[in-house]
This record gives structure tokens, sequence and C-alpha cells, in this order.
């Protein structure tokens, strides 16, 4: 926005009755764009009002179109930003009385929406890189299905956007490249070929995410959904820790209050859009905060049908959540809390995967949600539950392992191709903005594994006497050591034998001990449960695990035995196998095997 502009703006509010206090300046510098200021000490609550009359809602969308919703206001603004000739309801031209305005708003938010392919690169293996693809589509459609529309035709002549139909009927088919160049590049430049192309919607799309508010602060009487523009209030800048009101009076003109009432010379008036970490900052509204302990990081997990439905059957401990579920509005009113409380999910609920937010500053909380989740994917058939020892350490290594992934994932460098290098521009502040936003997401991966880690701590701790390591065994029994681990394996040359991992060679004590009935008394527990394993299952082995014992005992038996006969059966490996499947877990740190007691 120019300076000139601005005056424009300010000089028609003022024209327009929008009241703003007097100790107060916009001014610009070019950190921080335009904002606001304090001209003095503040001793009182600073108190901003606008008229009814120069609010842009969903009523003036269904004047002029005959619809209000939320998409049909996203065209009112594309026609009155794009559209040569007159907007008009009630006799007055709304694009003329609204002009101030319009020429105000940014040429265009910086949004990864209308990144270019260069630029998208530096949000690679992130959350929002992954998503941008999704989400352009969902406000491709939004936009498709209004054009598409027969009876909506009397508001466009659709020969003139049959390319940007097109582009959404091949949108699988499209790369981003071509997308960006026929498509999103108007967007950014803001030079739409006609109002109601995509382009046009595109634009008007992000001004509406990054600077619309409820209506319903206006109008309790509305749609919960609807949303408004709010000229000049919508310039303060956003801070989470600011103190700030948002009302209306009895003529249904909005009221901000700044209620720090501590401000001096100099210092910015602000707004506070919410609790928002920077994922939602950048996609919404195009900027980001330094070290913003907002932030968080989402995980997606898509889950069967008929897990989900177990679970919101049979285990109402386990919270299966949305994006609804971190969703508020600015004032939530008791209506929605309530609604929010008693409305009872259904796996239809999660079509698009159940969603976890996990907060840098206070993991933990979301970390146990997960860790019931996880333990419940990790538990064996039969009796085991999720709140089982054994399934708790398997879900919290599967966790781990996941967090550990996603943040090397993430770590990894840009690829431009020298296409890219040569075709497209690198925006700084956009680079800035990726960097700080990737910055942050690591910063809630470690923060998590951190957690993790203290929280399996405190398990290994609790539960000590309740699991037994190879080098416990190794220890504490010397006859497996000295004399039945050779028997096993009579007629192999036993420089053959090599064990890669504590899984093997678990596998083999469990074998030894069961063969010759020798577990010591201090793990006669074991043995126990080897038994009881057998009796409850019989001979109803896992294919998976008929599988992977038939690969283990033809690499150390089979191919390696002189013997007609090796010393060790098919089935006892099978067993062992089994076993250790429902007995033990694996932690990802040392890729140490571990065997629980029940």
């Amino acid at each position: 926005m120019s300076l000139e502009a601005l005056d424009s703006l300010l000089e028609w509010g003022q024209q327009n009755h929008v009241k703003i206090p007097q100790n107060v300046e916009f001014v610009y510098d070019e950190l921080r764009g335009i904002h606001c200021k304090s001209k003095d000490m503040v001793t009182d609550v600073l108190k901003f009002e606008l008229p009814h009359n120069v609010i842009l809602t969903g009523v003036l969308a269904e004047k002029v179109f005959g619809t209000n919703n939320t998409t049909w206001c996203k065209f009112l603004l594309a026609k009155l930003m794009f559209d040569k000739d007159a907007t008009l309801c009630d006799g007055t031209d709304l694009t003329e009385k609204f002009n101030p305005y319009l020429n105000a708003l940014p040429k265009v938010v910086n949004s990864p929406l209308v990144w270019n392919p260069r630029e998208l690169e530096l949000l690679r293996n992130t959350n929002l890189g992954n998503s941008i693809r999704g989400k352009l589509k969902s406000i491709y459609k939004e936009w498709y299905d209004v054009v598409s529309n027969m009876t909506n035709k009397k508001f466009f002549e659709v020969e003139t956007i049959s390319h940007d139909i097109s582009c959404y009927e091949n949108f699988e088919h499209i790369s981003s490249e071509r997308m960006y160049d026929d498509i999103l590049s108007n967007t950014a430049n803001k030079s739409p070929a006609v109002w109601y192309s995509f382009s046009a919607f595109l634009w008007s799309h992000l001004i509406f995410t990054s600077r619309a508010f409820p209506e319903y602060i206006i109008n309790p009487e509305c749609d919960p959904f609807s949303v408004m523009l709010l000229p000049i209030v919508d310039l303060l800048n956003h801070d989470y820790q600011a103190k700030a009101e948002w009302s209306s009076n009895e003529d249904r003109s909005f009221c901000y209050k700044n209620l720090n009432e501590n401000l001096k010379a100099g210092d910015e008036v602000l707004n506070n859009y919410g609790a928002k970490g920077n994922e939602e900052l950048l996609s919404g509204y195009g900027f980001v905060l330094e070290n913003n302990i907002c932030d968080s990081l989402l995980l997606k997990l898509k889950l069967p049908d008929d897990t989900i439905r177990d679970i919101l059957d049979y285990e109402p401990d386990i919270e299966l959540l949305t994006i609804d579920d971190y969703t508020t509005f600015a004032f939530e009113t008791e209506m929605a809390q309530k609604a929010n409380a008693t409305n009872k999910k259904t796996v239809e609920n999660f079509s698009d995967g159940i969603i976890y937010l996990i907060n840098v500053q206070n993991p933990r909380a979301t970390v146990l949600k997960l860790l019931k989740l996880f333990s419940y994917l990790k538990k064996c058939s039969g009796k085991e539950s999720h709140k089982d020892l054994r399934a708790r350490f398997d879900g919290l290594h599967t966790l781990r392992g996941a967090i550990e992934q996603n943040l090397s994932a993430m770590k990894s460098e840009p690829v431009f191709t020298e296409n890219y290098r040569e075709k497209y521009d690198l925006n700084e502040y956009r680079l800035y903005c990726a960097s700080e936003y990737r910055k942050g997401q690591e910063q809630v991966l470690k923060n998590t594994i951190s957690e993790i880690r203290a929280i399996e701590k405190e398990w290994l701790k609790e539960n000590k006497h309740s699991l037994l390591s190879i080098n416990k065994i190794l220890k504490n029994d010397t006859q497996f050591a000295e004399n039945e681990l050779s028997s096993l394996f009579q007629g192999i040359d036993q420089e053959d034998v090599a064990f890669e991992s504590t899984f093997d060679l678990l596998i083999i004590w469990i074998v030894a001990k069961a063969k010759y009935a020798s577990f010591p008394s201090k793990y006669e527990w074991v043995g126990k449960q080897f038994n009881e394993l057998h009796r409850v299952i019989g001979d109803a082995i896992d294919i998976d695990v008929q599988n992977d014992a038939s690969a283990f005992y033809e690499e150390f038996f089979t191919s390696k035995s002189e013997a007609i006969l090796p010393p060790v059966t098919l089935d006892e490996i099978q067993r062992a196998f089994m076993f250790v499947k429902y007995n033990c877990f694996t932690r990802v740190s040392s890729d140490e095997t571990i065997l629980v007691k029940k």
C-alpha cells in the first residue's frame, strides 16, 4: 500500500464516520509496513468504531447476486476489484463507494498458495508444502461449483473462463509449474482476465483468509461461519499477547478496544487473531513470527474405517481428533461450546484423517494422546489391551520412529532445478518466511522427541523389574551361553553363526529354554508366559510369523547345517517368533528387543 492510498483510506474513513482515537497514527516503514502507533502515553482504553454501512458483509453479496454466503462474498470482492462496470446495490455503486478501501488492499498476500515453483521448493517435506496442492484444489472446487452451475450463468460468460474450467477439470494431470504459469501467476500479479476468473477468486479468497472477521460479532443471528471485512481496523497487525476486545453496539457498528493501558509513545497498537502457529499464519496471512510460542505441528493419520469404528465404540479414553477440534472462533459462543461437547463423532468425521496438533511449548499433552492411539494400533490380537505394558512401549517406540523420520525428512535441502533458477525469481521475504517456518516445525519435532524420551525414561524406571534384555540374560543365564547355545548349532561351523540383532539372539534363547525346559528360576515368568501363549493359540501361527520364521530358519539352520536333521525344528522357531511378537518390543534408539512381563 502506498502512503497516498493510506491517506485516501483514512480520509474516506473520516467522511464515513469511522472513529479512530486521536492519540494514534498510521505510519509506514520497510520492516513493519503500514502499522498503527500511539503518539503519546496511553492511560485509557483505545477504541476504534466502524459504522455498519462501511463494513463488507454477506448482505451486500445477497443484494448483488441474490445469495448470501462466504463464497459469494469472495465473488463480490473480486467484482469490486476487477470489474470495470459499476456494481449497483440499492442505487449505490459499491465499487465507487469502497474504492479507497479497494486501493488500499495488498496486491497479493504472501500465502504459499501463490508462490512460484522455485519458492515452493523451500517448503519441501513440510506439512504446509505437502498440503498446498490439496488446499488449492479445494479452493478451485469452491469456485468451479459456482461457475459451472447453469443457474449462475446470468452473472458469468463461461466462454471467457473456459481455460480456467479446463484446468480444474484436468487438475490431477497438470503440473505445478503449468498451474502457476497459467493460473496462479495472474493472482500473484493481480492481473486476472475477468473478475469471475479463478485467478480473481483466489486473490479475493486470500484477502478474506488474511483479513476477515466473524460477522456474528455485529450480527448474532447470522450463520456462525459468515465473515466480514473491516476497512481500517484490518490494518492493525497481530500479536498473540495483545489485549484486544471485539464487540458491537446497538447500531451494529464494529468496536475494537485495545485494553493495554500501558502503551508508551511510539508503541504499536496491535490486534490479536488468537493463538496461531506459523503454519496457520503463513498459510492464511502470509507472514510468520520469530520464536512463535504458539507454534505447533500437525500430524495427520489415516486409519481403516473399521479401526476408527472400533475405537469410537469401545475405547472412550482414546481421543480421535479432527481439525474442527482445534478451530475456534474469536469469541466462541456458549451454544458452540455445547455443540462441541455433545456432538458424537462418526467414521465420516475422519475421511480427511485424524489430526493431532503438537504445541512447541507443551508437547506432552498431545504426546500422551498419541501414545494411547499408537499403543492401541500396536497391541496384539487376543486379550492384550492398549493399556498393557508391552503395547504401551511398542506404541511409544513406533511413535518416536515416526517423529524422527519426519524430522530427518524436514532437514533435507530444497532442490532447485536449473529450469527453476532461470525461470523464477526467489522472493527474499518468502525465503525468510519459509526458513522461520521450518525452524519452528523442527523445534516442535525436537521437543516432541525429547518428551517421548522423558516418558520412556519414566516408564523404564517404573517397570524395570518387568523388563528383560539380552544383556541381563547373558549375565544371569550362564548355562545358555556356555552349553545350550552351542548345542543348538551342532553340525554348523560356529564362524558362520553371527547374530546381527538382539531380536535374533532372543529368538534363539527362547528356543533353547523351551526345548530344554531350563528357564532360570529368576525368569520362570518367561516360561509361564510362553506356555500360556501356546495353550491359548494352539497351532494357530500368524502367516506373517510363518514367513519370517521360515526365513530365519533358512538363514541360521537349513542352509548351514551339515546334519540331515538340524537340532532345531521349524516349528520351534515359529513358536519362539510368535512368543516374541506377543511379548516384546524393540527400542528405536538402540534396536534392542525387550521382553515384557505381563
